[in-house]
């Protein structure tokens, strides 16, 4: 029937379903605030590791989803197959579904990829549009901020290719390179 969790000197509760290997904590942090760590030891949602209220959202993963790390308020809240994600801040990667291999550090970057595979997105907003793209890299505030469908990118610096929604093939490096260019390949 599982494992369930512990009660502490600073107000932690455990709990855990009925038929469930999940194991959570959580401890109120004040004005309704609270950490929340979500561990699941056995399918579904196999070696998953949350932190932060709504981490990991609802609980609809399935067996398949494994191997994800979130922290932060609604990181990775709806969830369902993703493998290997690390997503840390507030709303970072708030609407990941089945995307895998993905790294967002910042609040709400890659914020509604749903199924982009294999994006490094680090800084505030960094990839915040994208939804399916693959294998690109943003590195400060807002880089790749448009982008929802374009791959194999490289933006870094703050606002660097905001605007760009669908390049594939394209580096752009320091404050607002690229700033305006909304499409373009190979540049």
């Amino acid at each position: 029937t599982g494992i369930t969790g512990a009660t502490g000197s600073t107000g932690a509760t455990g709990a855990q379903g009925a038929d469930s290997d999940v194991a959570e904590v959580t401890t109120p942090i004040g004005d309704g605030d609270e950490v929340r760590f979500l561990a699941a030891l056995h399918e579904p949602r196999d070696h998953n590791i949350a932190v932060g209220a709504e981490a990991i959202g609802a609980g609809a993963c399935t067996s398949s989803a494994h191997g994800n790390i979130a922290m932060g308020h609604n990181t990775m809240k709806v969830l369902t197959d993703g493998v290997g994600n690390l997503c840390i801040g507030d709303l970072a990667c708030g609407a990941v579904t089945t995307s895998s291999d993905n790294i967002a550090i910042g609040t709400s970057a890659l914020l509604v990829a749903t199924a982009g595979d294999g994006n490094v997105a680090i800084g505030m907003l960094a990839m915040d549009a994208s939804t399916t793209s693959t294998t690109n890299v943003a590195i400060g505030l807002d880089a790749l901020g448009a982008t929802t469908t374009g791959s194999a990118n490289v933006a870094v610096g703050s606002s660097a290719m905001k605007a760009t929604v669908s390049a594939t093939n394209t580096v752009a490096i320091g404050k607002d390179a690229l700033l305006v260019a909304t499409a373009g390949d190979n540049n």
